[in-house]
């Protein structure tokens, strides 16, 4: 996180269980004791980002990052969280799971997800994961304020960035742009 009021940063980390947060001071990390449970399994192949971004307006910080929901479909899912930046605890009811689906029939991979990245204004979080077979491309869009989420299509070569993580860049004009890496395009 930003540096906070009493000269200390956040630093969030989860394994598809709970999620911790450490204190980062100029002395080193330190245990804060905080932990949230996502009620996920621990699976082998989770690779991905977690996503944090801070909404000064509201004094709320937003977490994705993926889990593996362990049932009879192997179903993928992100969630997500608000945090109060103040007291640092859950925003009460901001815990979802927005769910990509489960893996596709036949050898295809689990639907994992890979890339996570808000929208500069944080209104929504750009996915990439495995196609699943409610999720056919690799690109999906949740839109906080409507809380839908949105299969991209249409694009070509999209099915190449299916592994990559996720990058906003802004240009010397303000404008931004989504980047994502593959080696096959």
């Amino acid at each position: 996180t930003r540096l906070r009021e009493d000269n200390e940063r956040w630093l969030f980390i989860a394994n598809n269980q709970k999620i911790y947060r450490v204190n980062v001071t100029c002395d080193g990390l330190q245990d804060s004791g905080w932990s949230f449970d996502r009620q996920g399994s621990l699976t082998s192949g989770q690779r991905s980002e977690m996503e944090l971004f801070e909404d000064t307006a509201t004094s709320s910080i937003k977490l994705a990052m993926p889990l593996f929901v362990t049932d009879l479909l192997g179903n993928n899912s992100v969630s997500i969280m608000s945090i109060d930046s103040v007291t640092g605890n859950v925003v009460s009811g901001s815990f979802d799971n927005i769910n990509l689906g489960p893996q596709l029939p036949g050898p295809a991979p689990d639907a994992f997800v890979n890339g996570l990245e808000f929208s500069p204004d944080g209104s929504k979080l750009y996915i990439t994961h495995n196609p699943s077979t409610t999720n056919s491309n690799p690109l999906s869009i949740y839109d906080y304020n409507t809380q839908n989420l949105t299969n991209v299509s249409g694009w070509s070569g999209i099915s190449n960035f299916k592994n990559s993580q996720i990058q906003t860049a802004k240009d010397d004009n303000d404008n931004y742009s989504l980047w994502l890496a593959s080696d096959n395009y």
